[in-house]
């Protein structure tokens, strides 16, 4: 009898860390979450290892508890990664081939991410994302699907995301000193764009702004492709330090009082222990700070959309997600001043899971990218022996429901180009 797969997806933020377990079956058509858990984190900040031995500490923790709530033992997992040291590069290349009518293949489009990556790449950087857009054949228009055209050139926007090497192998050192391999490493704003937004809104264009503790990530997306991605210095912890600051509170008081203003109305009081006196803050002043931080996030994520150079391409506007989108007052203050839609993304809810929060997108990401791979693995090889697999077009791919109940659909066999929302479908 096969066994099923268990994966591990592991998000180390700033404040929180997070493990998901999540197990597929063994013909791959059917997942589940096992368990989630969260701890405190230390030794990270701005998305960046600080302290490394402090960090695996909480890294094992975390993995402890999983281990102990789920009954399985953990031996590898997936990480994200983000921050300063990610970079998101585009430029258009061209190939030109040795004779004037060549067929075109796949080895050909490889080719153009090989010819980027001399260009663009650095020594000191890993590519960890890749895209291609905007593809040409000789003189056509844009081309979504060039294999078997025959031209003497092919040229296209290549997109690649990078990292640098030696802050992604402290953070692969850091689950190492935990005990546990590194099985898959991806995009923080990539894997929360996987459990959160749909095909439409990659199709139409959307700024994904996922607000951490540590961090502001933006990602784009239009005509389904990942065209842009940008990380900011800047996230809920800045809220904390600045109440913290202005109001003269360590840091503890002060995560505490901004948790207190939750929900209240702005002509109420709170009242905070602080060094055994009662002392009184008026919800009004909080938000007043709060509203300055956001601004200053608005500005930075204004600037990155412009940079891009896609702020006219967001048909489906801007969606928010990340821990810190709860934080009173930061969802109001960007809808008012972004000139987008605006609303708050949820990570889709699996089988398994009690709850869903915005905190959760990025480790529910990671998780859903690795079983996606590991179901890639069990359809190839089944048809494998195809010579002529179905092809899986655009206008097939449905929009993502998170509370969609399960179907019992035989999903389709698999191909590079195949949705993971598509997949779900099947089983959500």
């Amino acid at each position: 009898m096969k066994e099923s797969f268990i994966k591990a997806a592991l998000d180390v933020g700033s404040s929180k860390i997070r493990v998901v377990l999540g197990e597929l079956s063994e013909n791959g058509e059917k997942i589940k979450v096992i368990t989630s858990v969260e701890t405190c984190a230390k030794g990270m900040r701005k998305a960046s290892v600080e302290d490394m031995e402090s960090l695996s500490h909480c890294v094992t923790e975390a993995l402890e508890k999983a281990e102990k709530e789920s009954g399985h033992k953990i031996e590898k997992v997936s990480i994200g990664i983000a921050g300063k040291h990610v970079k998101s590069t585009t430029k258009n290349i061209k190939f030109n081939f040795s004779k004037k009518d060549t067929v075109i293949g796949e080895k050909d489009l490889e080719n153009l991410y090989k010819m980027a990556q001399e260009e663009m790449v650095k020594p000191h950087e890993k590519v960890i994302k890749k895209e291609v857009y905007n593809i040409r054949v000789d003189n056509s228009g844009i081309l979504k699907h060039p294999v078997g055209m025959v031209g003497s050139f092919i040229e296209g926007d290549v997109h690649l995301i990078t990292v640098d090497i030696a802050q992604l192998e402290s953070l692969v050192e850091v689950v190492n000193k935990a005990g546990k391999g590194v099985e898959n490493i991806t995009l923080n704003s990539y894997a929360s764009a996987q459990s959160v937004l749909t095909y439409e809104d990659k199709k139409m264009g959307v700024a994904l702004i996922d607000i951490g503790e540590g961090s502001t990530d933006l990602i784009i997306f239009k005509n389904d492709k990942l065209i842009y991605s940008k990380s900011i210095p800047l996230g809920g912890m800045h809220y904390t330090n600045d109440i913290g600051y202005i109001l003269q509170l360590g840091k503890k008081d002060a995560e505490n009082l901004r948790n207190l203003c939750q929900n209240r109305r702005l002509e109420e009081s709170i009242y905070l222990q602080v060094d055994g006196e009662k002392k009184k803050y008026s919800v009004s002043s909080v938000r007043d700070i709060i509203d300055a931080r956001s601004e200053d996030i608005l500005k930075y994520v204004m600037v990155a959309i412009e940079e891009s150079g896609f702020k006219g391409y967001l048909g489906n506007g801007v969606i928010l997600t990340g821990g810190a989108v709860m934080v009173e007052g930061v969802v109001e203050k960007l809808s008012k001043d972004l000139n987008y839609r605006v609303k708050i993304g949820m990570p889709m809810k699996i089988k398994g899971m009690s709850e869903i929060h915005p905190s959760m997108s990025t480790s529910l990401g990671i998780l859903l990218e690795t079983l996606e791979n590991e179901h890639y693995k069990i359809k190839n090889k089944k048809t494998e022996e195809l010579k002529e697999p179905e092809k899986i077009t655009e206008e097939k791919l449905p929009e993502k429901k998170p509370d969609e109940t399960v179907k019992k659909e035989k999903v389709k066999p698999s191909k590079k180009n195949f949705s993971l929302k598509e997949w779900l479908s099947n089983f959500i």
